[in-house]
């Protein structure tokens, strides 16, 4: 999709909100969260208001990691809709240090850099892809 008029500007009445920092961090043996606001958070004063993004990192077999992106999880899904037969969970190896967060499956890990956001996904240690700002985002259209 796209919603740029030309290279630099968005098209009217759209913004993207796109994943800063990772704010918060869960890890569980079978799953990580991450909270990613879309604004820095400096102080207390910044929690108030703005836009979360919620990340669920899975593995749905070895040697593949599931990232899913959610704003306001719980609502209501109008869509059709289907189950997924993913297989059993396999788990993951996760670890948090004072800047990353890193995921692995196998061969596959995944880097988050916490502040500013990245994500950088390798497979023995060679990267593959990565992410940097503005590439994990909401945009809102009719803003």
């Amino acid at each position: 999709m796209k919603f740029g008029n030309g290279h630099w500007l968005l098209k009217e009445r759209h913004e993207c909100f796109d994943a800063k920092q990772a704010y918060d961090v869960n890890i569980e043996t079978d799953k990580v969260t991450i909270l990613a606001p879309t604004a820095f958070i400096r102080h207390r004063g910044d929690t108030l208001g703005g836009i979360n993004l919620t990340l669920i990192i899975t593995s749905p077999m070895p040697e593949v990691l599931r990232i899913q992106t959610w704003h306001h999880m719980g609502t209501k899904q109008n869509s059709p809709q289907f189950k997924l037969h993913t297989g059993v969970p396999s788990p993951l190896s996760a670890k948090e240090t004072e800047d990353k967060i890193i995921i692995s499956s196998g061969t596959l890990t995944l880097e988050i850099t916490k502040n500013p956001w990245s994500m950088t996904y390798k497979r023995n240690g060679k990267v593959i892809t990565k992410s940097a700002e503005k590439d994990l985002a909401l945009m809102k259209t009719d803003w």
